[in-house]
């Protein structure tokens, strides 16, 4: 059972790999949310770090 499902994750990770590099509408769908969450989560950074260093200078 256990390899059965080791395969199964080895034949749909390859199946999105081969669908990723040669399916450009794929790429993009799969790309888009990835970058969304990427640069939401930049913006949440450099917000925490603009507040630290405010905090960080009232005590300076």
């Amino acid at each position: 059972m256990a390899v059965g499902g080791m395969g199964l994750a080895c034949w749909a990770i390859g199946s999105i790999g081969q669908h990723f590099t040669k399916n450009e509408t794929f790429a993009r769908a799969v790309s888009a949310p990835v970058r969304l969450v990427k640069s939401g989560v930049n913006k949440a950074a450099n917000a925490g770090k603009k507040a630290w260093n405010t905090v960080k200078s009232w005590f300076s």
